[in-house]
């Protein structure tokens, strides 16, 4: 009984409790069977309410795991989000683009890039403030994100929108050939000029130049300076339009 307490071996201590008091009992020794009968049920409560104990100190250890890893995951996902817009950052940008350009990542030509920059914007921060002009680039968010294709379960990871910073935007279009994606930049592009932005600007109006290139067998930085070479070249001819090099 001694080591079983010095141990903590309380399992161990019951059993003998049991032993002890069966023993007594069978040699007619009721008393001492008794004694032993009542010490055996006290340890065994002893017993059982420890082991409830600890089966909850698992569980709450396990939810503790679960929930810093969740917690992990949350910090992780909004360190990747533009605050203003929910749109990726250019953090993302970077290391999506590494991971779909680079050694193993997508074969050459089954990705495109549009680069989308608001033209005039400062017009609209001079004219009505900048709480306005963030409430319109918040909107070009939602209408960049609702045109992002829906594949997002790739295991390499899907297309996405993302803002670059300021008024410039980045769609990452996976499994998409250059002219599907300048189909769907000049849809993007009709959505920003079409949209209902006389609540915020008035008469001003919100429109989006674009530059699209499809991916290649280059780096992540070569592919950004191609698109934004077409973003200018879209700008020099008036803006409002999709220029590609498909």
């Amino acid at each position: 009984m001694a080591r079983c307490e010095r141990h903590g071996l309380t399992a161990i201590r019951v059993r003998a409790r049991q032993e002890q008091a069966e023993l007594h009992a069978a040699q007619g020794d009721h008393r001492a069977a008794f004694t032993e009968h009542k010490l055996f049920h006290e340890q065994l409560v002893e017993l059982q309410s420890a082991q409830r104990d600890a089966r909850a100190r698992a569980v709450q250890a396990m939810y503790e795991t679960s929930e810093a890893r969740r917690q992990s995951r949350r910090y992780r996902e909004l360190s990747l989000r533009d605050p203003l817009t929910g749109l990726y950052n250019r953090r993302h940008i970077d290391e999506q683009l590494i991971r779909l350009l680079g050694p193993g990542g997508l074969p050459a030509a089954s990705a495109s890039v549009a680069l989308v920059d608001l033209d005039h914007f400062k017009r609209v921060n001079d004219t009505f403030g900048h709480d306005v002009g963030d409430a319109v680039l918040r909107r070009v968010a939602g209408l960049l994100q609702a045109a992002v294709p829906a594949d997002g379960a790739r295991a390499l990871g899907g297309s996405f929108a993302a803002r670059m910073g300021g008024e410039e935007f980045l769609l990452v279009l996976v499994d998409t050939a250059p002219p599907d994606a300048a189909a769907l930049a000049e849809e993007l592009r009709t959505a920003i000029a079409g949209h209902a932005w006389e609540d915020l600007t008035g008469a001003v109006p919100v429109t989006a130049s674009i530059g699209v290139t499809g991916a290649a067998d280059e780096t992540p930085a070569a592919l950004l300076g191609r698109a934004d070479a077409l973003l200018y070249r879209a700008k020099a001819q008036g803006r409002d339009r999709v220029v590609t090099d498909a």
